[in-house]
C-alpha cells in the first residue's frame, strides 16, 4: 500500500501490539473437605504422606483405558502449615502439578486438593483426565483417618 498508510502485517509494531499471547488451556480438578481436626493435625498427616524436596516419590497413574504411567512427585513449594505444591514429572503430558491447601475454620479446618494438567492438547489426554478426576479420591485417601 502506498501513501501515508501502512499495511498491518505481523512485522509491524501496530500489528504486534494488538496480538495478545494465548493462555494455555489446563484441565483442573478440585476437592474440598471440612474437618473437625485441627489444622496442625491435618498438616502433620499431609507432610507424612507427601514427598520431600530432596527426593522424588514414585507413583503409578492408571488412565481410563488401563494404560499405566510411572511418575515421580517432587515437592516444589512448602509453606507450613498451610500449603504444599508437588510437581509430577515423567508423565505423558507437559505439565502436571498438584497442591494441598489447609485453611483454619471455626470448627477445625478446610483441606483442599487441586490438580492442574495440560497444557492445550495435553489437557484432553486420558492421563490428564484421570489425574484431575481423581482429586476427590486422592484427598479422601490422604485424610483417611482424620
Amino acid at each position: 500500500m502506498s501513501g501515508p498508510f501502512r499495511e498491518r502485517t505481523p512485522k509491524t509494531r501496530a500489528y504486534r501490539a494488538n496480538v495478545k499471547p494465548k493462555k494455555p488451556l489446563l484441565r483442573t480438578g478440585v476437592a474440598e473437605r471440612h474437618l473437625t481436626a485441627s489444622r496442625d493435625a491435618v498438616w502433620a498427616k499431609v507432610t507424612a504422606a507427601m514427598p520431600s524436596f530432596e527426593q522424588g516419590q514414585p507413583r503409578t497413574v492408571i488412565d481410563a483405558f488401563g494404560e499405566t504411567y510411572d511418575v515421580t512427585e517432587v515437592a516444589i513449594s512448602h509453606e507450613a502449615p498451610w500449603r504444599l505444591v508437588v510437581d509430577v514429572t515423567d508423565g505423558p503430558i507437559g505439565f502436571h502439578q498438584e497442591s494441598v491447601v489447609i485453611v483454619p475454620d471455626p470448627a477445625g479446618c478446610i483441606a483442599m486438593w487441586s490438580v492442574l494438567a495440560g497444557p492445550d492438547d495435553d489437557a484432553a489426554h486420558a492421563y490428564a483426565i484421570a489425574v484431575t478426576d481423581a482429586a476427590e479420591a486422592r484427598l479422601a485417601d490422604l485424610l483417611q483417618e482424620l
